[in-house]
This record gives structure tokens, sequence and C-alpha cells, in this order.
């Protein structure tokens, strides 16, 4: 009939924190309140990271029958990530996330997943399956045309750190045109000191123009590049 309380997380770790590019966060605070008339818990939460902060509402909607999915929506707030070296944060001021669990299967999939502001558009869909010991990812991610720079800001250290260093300090600036983004492989194999990736386990496209890259420290850039990876 009625519920309120708040979750509190301070300074720690995501990831282990033996790991070189551990995901870290400085606070977390999570606000919980249950709404009788509407069945539905209204958790407005803050995350801060750094120079990253993450401002959202969320909504959970548990199921009206016994086994039933329960509903996540996410929207408002603002997203701020401000990792790059040089130029302001990216903010995303439009936010919208949708999302079912489901316990008889134990999946939860977001169906609908859209993080913009008047700029950067970036779609997310897909699930995690965790019915097994090692949850299997299957994710799709498309981002708009973008700058270089907001990419790199979108692109999370902890995913393929080695990868990230290079592009972070080879590539130096242009215009990516289309990135697009899909994984389908057990979440192990995404951990560093993981399993080997499955051939189909990770698709990565990305089209760049205008792109100055610094191919060896020793050489001057080369400028006005096409970029396909």
């Amino acid at each position: 009939q009625s519920l309120q309380g708040r979750i509190v997380a301070e300074k720690g770790f995501l990831t282990e924190s033996t790991d070189a590019n551990a995901l870290a966060i400085d606070r977390a605070e999570f606000n919980l309140a249950w709404d009788a008339a509407r069945r539905v818990l209204v958790v407005p939460f803050q995350v801060i990271a750094g120079s990253n902060s993450f401002t959202l509402f969320a909504r959970v909607e548990p199921p009206r029958v016994s086994g039933g999915s329960w509903a996540l929506t996410m929207t408002g707030g603002t997203v701020v990530l401000g990792i790059d070296k040089v130029g302001g944060p990216l903010v995303f001021n439009h936010i919208l996330v949708r999302a079912r669990l489901d316990p008889q299967e134990r999946r939860l999939i977001v169906e609908q997943g859209d993080v913009a502001n008047v700029e950067v558009g970036v779609a997310l869909t897909g699930n995690v399956d965790f019915s097994t010991g090692d949850p299997r990812l299957t994710f799709g991610i498309a981002g708009t045309r973008m700058q270089l720079s907001a990419m790199k800001k979108l692109w999370p250290s902890f995913v393929n750190p080695e990868v990230r260093g290079w592009v972070d300090e080879h590539m130096l600036s242009g215009t990516v045109e289309r990135v697009v983004i899909a994984t389908n492989a057990p979440l192990s194999a995404f951990k560093r000191g993981g399993p080997p990736v499955p051939d189909d386990g990770l698709s990565i496209d990305i089209v760049g123009r205008n792109v100055a890259l610094l191919p060896l420290a020793t050489l001057p850039p080369i400028e006005d590049a096409e970029v396909n990876v």
C-alpha cells in the first residue's frame, strides 16, 4: 500500500577494482516511492562517475498476473559525458528507454532505447538472457552522424580498452557518418582475460570522413581521410 526509501552508494567500483580500466563511480543515489493509485514504483536517480553523470527518472510496473513481465521505463533528465581530453562535455537531454523483465524466461528485453540531443542520436535494442550462469548479450546500437570527439565520449572506457586507447591517440578529428555495433555473445567474452569473442559475437561498422589520422607518432597526420572500419 505504501513504500518509500532511498539507496545510496558511495565511492567504489562497478567492476573489479584490480582492473586498470575498472568502471569507478563517485556516488549513486536512488529514491523509491510506490504510487498505489497507478501501481507504479517511481525511482528518480543520479549516478556520478568522474566527469560523467546520469540524472534520470525511472518507473517500474509490476505484473498484474503471477509470473508476468515487469515493465521498466526511463525518461527525462540528462546524461552528461565528459571523458574527452578536449572540448566540452557531451550532453543528452532526450532519453527514452522501454524495457521489460521476463522472470519466466529470465530475460531483460530492451524494446526501445533512444538517447539524443539536437546534434547526435543513438538507438538501442536487444536483450540480456540470464537463464544460464554466463548471461548472453544480444544488442544492436546505431548512431547518427556525429563528430569523432562525440563518438570517443560514447565509447565506454572498459569496452576493448586497448583499441579505444589507440583510437583516442591516433584518430585526431573528423566526422563519423555512421556507426553500427551489434553483439551476440556471452558476457564473459567481453571481459578482460575472458574467452575469445565468437566470430558472429561482435560486429562494428564505422564510416568516417574528413578524418585526421596519425598512423605513427613519428609521422605527420594524414588529413581529410575517408575511413571504413
